[in-house]
């Protein structure tokens, strides 16, 4: 939590269409001005419990900006899903995190 904290930034509202409000966030990075809206909305997704959408959000961060390599660290989050539901984590979740992880750090500037 304390990651989030540094990495927060000046707060913005997040509404993306008619029926989606997703609360304030903005997570400074160093990813193009399209990227970052894209990235504040997946970390708005990903704080909401929506983990695949969070994921589609940070790949499309991606999509706009190859080089918005914590865009993957957004990914292996959203990967593990639920931090507080019981029990381990199935094998292959943990994988997929871990590559996402991985290929963003081997990525970063």
């Amino acid at each position: 939590m304390l990651v989030l904290g540094c990495g927060v930034g000046f707060a913005q509202e997040h509404e993306h269409g008619p029926s989606e409000k997703l609360g304030t966030v903005h997570f400074a990075t160093s990813c193009n001005d399209a990227a970052q809206v894209e990235f504040d909305r997946a970390v708005a997704l990903l704080h909401s419990f929506q983990f695949s959408r969070a994921i589609q959000g940070f790949n499309a961060a991606l999509k706009s900006d190859s080089t918005c390599a914590i865009a993957y660290w957004g990914i292996a989050l959203a990967q593990w899903t639920n931090p507080f539901a019981p029990g381990l984590k199935d094998k292959n979740q943990l994988q997929g995190g871990l590559a996402a992880a991985e290929h963003g750090s081997a990525h970063r500037t």
